[in-house]
């Protein structure tokens, strides 16, 4: 999905740029790490979260499957930022590396099965060190369901985004077929998007499950209490 037109266009926007200085602005002053942290941020797409972590003193590592994004997440670097490729479902080279581990932008859920995806929770839990936290920040199922179209557009600057989706309430997986055209240059790419849905009760109930404690979630990076049903992309932060 995230090919370099894609993930420019999205990941590498303005306005998604801006919303991530907010959000690491939120996770600092909610984690309290020491300035010298190690921080894993994976899927880290084009980067704008390391990259505003490392520039507040964190020792930071970017990973992420695409290998367009690492490309332009490597154009803007710093000495306690480095990025690789991987594979959020084998991550055993990092265990116990980490004093956080950031899985952000509605990340989680993007395989076949609840199984693989809980390894994954696994897989992530595993880089941290005794103490380390994982936090992740998901589009609320509830609220999703609450406003649902199947299909919908909207227009950003030049940006023209198309929208076909289909909901299964029975595995809570949600497909999505996606164009984008850009209108000043008549650019056009086809996505193909597919990801397990979570409710936040859900969602604590697995981070407990998987051995996290001190769970607290967050409605938004604005801090404000989860509300089951309106808040849109809670934070949920759970202690190793």
């Amino acid at each position: 999905m995230y090919d370099e037109f894609f993930a420019r266009k999205t990941l590498d926007s303005d306005a998604l740029k801006k919303k991530a200085k907010e959000e690491v602005s939120f996770l600092i002053k909610t984690l309290g790490f020491p300035s010298d942290a190690d921080i894993l941020d994976i899927p880290c797409g084009t980067g704008r979260h390391s990259f505003l972590l490392a520039e507040a003193g964190y020792n930071v590592l970017g990973l992420d499957i695409s290998p367009s994004c690492i490309e332009i997440a490597q154009k803007n670097t710093l000495p306690n930022l480095s990025y690789q490729i991987g594979n959020m479902q084998d991550l055993s080279k990092h265990e116990n590396q980490f004093d956080c581990t950031l899985n952000l932008f509605s990340s989680f859920g993007y395989f076949a099965t609840d199984k693989e995806n809980e390894q994954v929770l696994e897989e992530m839990i595993s880089t941290l060190k005794p103490g380390g936290k994982l936090v992740l920040n998901l589009i609320n199922r509830n609220w999703l369901l609450g406003i649902y179209r199947p299909a919908f557009w909207f227009k950003e600057g030049s940006l023209l985004t198309v929208n076909a989706g289909h909901y299964d309430p029975q595995t809570h997986y949600n497909e999505s077929y996606m164009t984008l055209k850009d209108e000043s240059t008549g650019a056009v790419t086809l996505s193909y998007h597919r990801i397990r849905l979570y409710s936040p009760q859900e969602m604590i109930n697995l981070m407990e499950k998987y051995g996290l404690k001190n769970i607290q979630a967050y409605g938004s990076y604005q801090g404000e209490a989860l509300d089951e049903l309106k808040s849109t992309h809670p934070f949920y932060i759970g202690q190793k």
